[in-house]
């Protein structure tokens, strides 16, 4: 038998090889378990269904010990609730009872309403033709009875359809007068620029100063290329 070896098929090399492999996977998955400690989210934002407890992917709960004397424990204990319909709700009404009640758990656990950002779910206008009024609504029920920040995905609403940055850059200053507070939007100047100027028009823009700074950050930017 040669040295090192153990058996006439396995060696010590392979034994620590494959003892490593099995740590590296505990590794990633005690990392991975960790992850959803904290910051993992409680409520699916399409459908208000809560995560369920899972004794194998989420964490047990630990204490933590705060400055001023108080304890906080993460995760939270959460059950698992079926008791809301699964999918995208279809009607602005089924969206803002989803947003209340988003709104409602994550105050029972501390979390104060100015902390809670809430997607109104912006769909393609491409596969249904009322699928932004339905968003707008969405946003202004929203604003109205829950007035919490919003933020959704701006270019959503002309996927599969041709000059996407046109149709982006005149749903945002719409749903800005709506309520909405932020998006993940593209950054093609045209979309930018219709921000910018419904922000100034909406009275967002104070005296017009971050109007007046871009337009002069632009006139420098031309002067250095020229």
């Amino acid at each position: 038998m040669p040295t090192g070896a153990l058996t006439g098929y396995v060696d010590v090399a392979q034994v620590v090889l494959y003892a490593f492999f099995i740590f590296f996977a505990g590794l990633v998955f005690w990392l991975r378990r960790e992850d959803r400690r904290e910051g993992y989210p409680l409520e699916n934002e399409a459908v208000g269904r809560r995560k369920a407890d899972d004794p194998i992917l989420i964490p047990r709960s630990k204490a933590f010990h705060l400055p001023g004397g108080e304890t906080t424990y993460a995760p939270q204990a959460v059950h698992g609730r079926n008791d809301i319909e699964t999918g995208i709700p279809e009607t602005p009404q089924q969206r803002l009872e989803i947003a209340t009640k988003i709104v409602r758990v994550a105050g029972d656990y501390g979390i104060k309403p100015e902390d809670i950002v809430i997607d109104p779910l912006a769909m393609t206008v491409g596969a249904a033709t009322d699928a932004v009024t339905i968003t707008l609504e969405t946003i202004r029920l929203i604003r109205e009875h829950l007035g919490v920040n919003m933020s959704l995905g701006a270019s959503n609403v002309s996927f599969g359809l041709p000059d996407r940055h046109a149709l982006n850059a005149a749903f945002l200053p719409i749903a800005m007068e709506a309520g909405l507070t932020s998006a993940i939007m593209s950054t093609a100047p045209v979309v930018v620029e219709s921000v910018r100027a419904a922000d100034l028009l909406l009275g967002h823009d104070e005296w017009g100063a971050r109007w007046i700074a871009a337009h002069r950050a632009r006139k420098a930017k031309m002067a250095d290329a020229a």
